[in-house]
């Protein structure tokens, strides 16, 4: 009898005759306000929305319509799930219930103000603050937004002797007037830990807690048919080890809503347009993405032949999006391409007559091997280079200029690999006037200029907005 199987990347706990997959195969809660996101999947996808759930125990845990787990008191119980004749089993611990560790303003205070949005650059969390109240963007600062919560606001934000009669709470839930309105529920989870952290002191950090060292998605990556969902669960783990639930506190946005879109409790639902999309999972800075492709249904795949190994990763990507690739480009066209995209010129006509009437099956490689031992091949893309390092004979000089390219032609007709390349630039030192990339240096002098363009140019990652917030 098969124990586990894997449903859309995940490996779930499986019971041969009920053809249900949960995960996790176990349950343990250790805090009173924590959750736990069950995942519920058969061969035809995920059914964690679809399935009912029952607790043997409801004195010690209850299970929402979205399949997530809370704690009600210590001891050991069942979830039964039922998704039409087919079941499954689950057991649950909760411990720590009467007598829990205390709560982490850091690691369990601030998530919550990050999903709630409320340190958010359109709320508290920009320049300016709101409305007198300012936290640091995305709870980047914890001791910051501590002295915001407990030292500020004449006291009023934080009431240790009656924590239900803190402004933080009240506002929060909308009990009393909120330009945000409400974002927590009087009683809920998330309104009771920080109800327990006020009553608890108010401490900055008084909880054995470890930070996130990382997260976890499940499902990583997942094939959907057209307007089908896909529940995720987020796990957050520790430098020790430790796992737990973060699904309710994780923060949810898909690179492709006209593909798939995810909403707060991290439910992705697809649309009918084929592609690929990236769910971008955040929490404490702790950054996951859960891929999801929806193929076009009904096409025959025709497999071209592999050239390279880059043309294995290309095919594989096409076959599982349901995308035929296009005819092979024609000799001419082919010719075209390669000489504008390597030297940046178009062929002689004695060089077209040549390659067109080259009856060889190997000629296309000989005529990339050939255009790369070019003269003009390096010529063309120092300059290009040259460009993108903003070698301006008016910053850098002419001198400056001139020997800032003579040095990128070198690096092309060298062969420079990239990474010694790009540590070339990036640790520059010495006479700008000299061939080195020293000019680049002079070009850009502001640090904030430089981090910018060394970001976009060599990583290809824009950080204006993380320099700004």
């Amino acid at each position: 009898m098969r124990v586990f199987t894997l449903i859309a990347g995940v490996a779930f706990a499986r019971v041969a005759i009920a053809e249900l997959g949960v995960s996790p195969a176990k349950v343990v809660i250790d805090s009173p306000e924590s959750t736990v996101q069950v995942l519920v999947s058969d061969d035809s996808g995920d059914r964690t929305r679809a399935a009912r759930y029952k607790t043997a125990n409801p004195k010690v845990a209850v299970v929402s319509k979205i399949g997530r787990i809370l704690p009600v008191g210590d001891g050991k119980t069942e979830i039964v799930i039922r998704d039409g004749a087919k079941s499954i089993k689950v057991p649950v611990e909760v411990k720590s219930y009467q007598q829990p560790v205390p709560i982490s303003f850091e690691h369990q205070v601030v998530p919550i103000f990050s999903k709630a949005g409320c340190n958010s650059g359109g709320c508290h969390g920009k320049a300016e603050g709101q409305n007198g109240f300012k936290l640091s963007i995305f709870g980047f600062d914890a001791a910051f937004d501590f002295d915001a919560l407990v030292k500020e606001g004449r006291g009023r934000r934080v009431v240790v002797s009656s924590p239900d009669d803190s402004l933080l709470l009240r506002k929060a839930a909308a009990l009393v007037p909120h330009g945000g309105g409400a974002k927590i529920e009087k009683n809920g989870q998330w309104y009771r830990r920080i109800q327990r952290w006020i009553s608890e002191g108010a401490l900055l950090d008084n909880s054995p807690v470890l930070p996130a060292a990382r997260i976890e998605v499940e499902p990583l990556d997942v094939i959907l048919a057209p307007n089908k969902s896909q529940q995720l669960r987020v796990v957050a783990i520790d430098a020790d080890g430790n796992r737990r639930c973060v699904t309710a506190e994780s923060e949810f946005q898909s690179n492709a809503t006209q593909i798939a879109d995810v909403d707060h409790e991290g439910l992705i639902e697809v649309t009918g347009v084929p592609g690929e999309a990236a769910i971008l999972v955040r929490y404490m800075g702790q950054v996951a993405v859960s891929r999801i492709t929806l193929p076009q249904t009904n096409v025959a795949f025709k497999r071209p032949t592999e050239n390279n190994f880059i043309d294995k990763h290309v095919w594989d990507k096409l076959k599982k999006l349901g995308i035929q690739p296009s005819e092979a480009a024609n000799d001419a066209t082919f010719m075209r391409r390669a000489y504008l995209d390597t030297i940046g010129t178009l062929p002689t006509a004695t060089e077209a007559r040549k390659f067109l009437s080259d009856t060889g099956a190997d000629k296309r490689t000989r005529l990339i091997d050939e255009l790369l031992k070019r003269d003009e091949y390096a010529v063309y893309w120092g300059m290009r280079w040259a460009d993108i390092l903003r070698v301006d004979r008016l910053q850098v000089t002419s001198q400056g200029a001139v020997a800032m390219t003579r040095w990128l032609r070198r690096q092309f007709e060298q062969n420079t690999p990239y990474d010694q390349f790009a540590r070339q630039i990036v640790t520059a030192s010495g006479d700008a006037q000299a061939e080195s990339p020293a000019g680049f240096y002079k070009a850009l002098k502001k640090p904030d200029a430089m981090g910018r363009s060394i970001s976009q140019l060599l990583l290809g990652v824009r950080i204006e907005c993380a320099q700004c917030h």
